[in-house]
């Protein structure tokens, strides 16, 4: 899948918080819909079902996979209240050290919270007739989303002239994406920047047995002053002092009490590709990735033991729907390094020399060329 951009929980923010109450409704319905159209293209690929009994085949499918997630989802707010109460015995003022924004943040519970509500509820209609059902059933906001009463509705209307969307609220989603889909091994991270998206997700799905993490990267960056004119060293959203806590930690793994990491979990399958055109971001990852950054040399892979860049690769490319060659804003060590807002440019004016020469691929191009393909989420 592509995944892009940044985020990052920001507490005390009241308002904004309601705004990402209804954006955890839309990413419900989005998570859902993938497992929908993922099981029912395993369905019609691999099975000879009778025609009259595939609404049903279906149903069982996405029924097992749905439990199985609501049991991801109370295994970690299980693990989550029994250290809760540990630490809240010992001294009322003490800090459990794993709810932060940069480990495990409130909204994230929060959202682990109304998916499990989501996910309980459906399986408590199921065994209820359809005039006893409470709210919209699951199979309901995959067929026609997510429909809000007239309430609901006037209540948004109030709710849109005091607040405002925030682009910087996209961590908790990779982590919900985590949760739901663990078993993703690809990943395309458009507009890679300073590399903290990319490191997220290999950490996330890579586990953190190969101790990367976006806080790795910043602190790494920080120590050789590599963002020295940078406004946002850390990413516009502070991504770089994320630690990339899993929300589902992989059994027989167990949650380190301090952090609530997964002890010693490290999955090799994983691969990363980081897109961006700036070819001083691209050398300047690569040297990190290659040289700078933790390499998980005990990871047999095929017979060798694995560097980073086996699972982590970085590209001076754009990616669109066609090929070709575009411009990029230029930047380096000393004139905008780690700029965030730069854009494609389809032509040069009079051979600007702020701009570079940037080659661009398609996303089927792409794949095609590693030999992989499969079920895709765009984000």
């Amino acid at each position: 899948g592509i995944m892009s951009g940044v985020a990052v929980p920001t507490p005390n923010h009241g308002s904004k918080f309601i705004s990402r109450f209804i954006l955890y409704i839309v990413a419900f319905v989005g998570l859902t819909a993938y497992l929908y159209s993922k099981i029912g293209g395993r369905i019609s690929e691999e099975s000879s079902v009778d025609t009259s009994g595939l609404n049903s085949v279906l149903k069982r499918e996405r029924d097992k996979e749905l439990l199985e997630l609501l049991g991801r989802v109370n295994g970690s707010l299980q693990w989550i209240i029994q250290n809760s109460k540990e630490f809240e015995s010992e001294e009322k003022t003490t800090k459990i050290p794993y709810i932060s924004w940069d480990l495990i943040a409130n909204s994230e519970i929060h959202i682990m919270y109304k998916l499990g509500m989501y996910l309980k509820r459906h399986f408590e209609n199921s065994t209820l007739s359809k005039s006893q059902h409470s709210g919209q059933s699951v199979y309901d906001i995959i067929e026609r989303g997510y429909q809000c009463s007239a309430l609901q509705a006037s209540q948004q209307e109030v709710i849109s002239k005091f607040i405002s969307m925030d682009i910087c609220s996209e961590i908790e989603w990779y982590k919900l994406v985590q949760l739901t889909w663990p078993s993703a091994q690809l990943f395309m991270d458009v507009g890679a920047n300073k590399g903290y998206l990319g490191s997220l997700f290999l950490a996330l799905w890579g586990g953190n047995g190969l101790q990367v993490s976006p806080a790795v990267i910043f602190e790494e960056a920080t120590r050789r002053n590599t963002w020295k004119h940078s406004r946002n060293p850390a990413g516009y959203c502070k991504d770089g002092h994320s630690r990339a806590i899993q929300l589902h930690c992989p059994p027989p793994h167990r949650r380190l009490p301090l952090t609530g990491a997964c002890e010693g979990f490290t999955n090799s399958a994983v691969r990363v590709v980081s897109f961006d055109g700036s070819s001083f971001l691209a050398r300047t990852l690569t040297h990190f990735i290659q040289h700078l950054l933790p390499q998980p040399r005990s990871l047999p892979l095929g017979g060798f033991n694995a560097s980073l860049d086996t699972l982590w690769r970085y590209l001076h490319r754009a990616l669109s729907d066609r090929e070709g060659r575009v411009f990029f804003p230029r930047q380096d060590s000393d004139f905008n390094a780690g700029f965030e807002g730069g854009s494609i440019r389809l032509r040069r004016e009079n051979n600007d020399s702020r701009l570079e020469e940037v080659p661009m691929t398609s996303v089927d191009a792409f794949l095609a060329g590693t030999g992989r393909d499969g079920p895709r989420l765009d984000v």
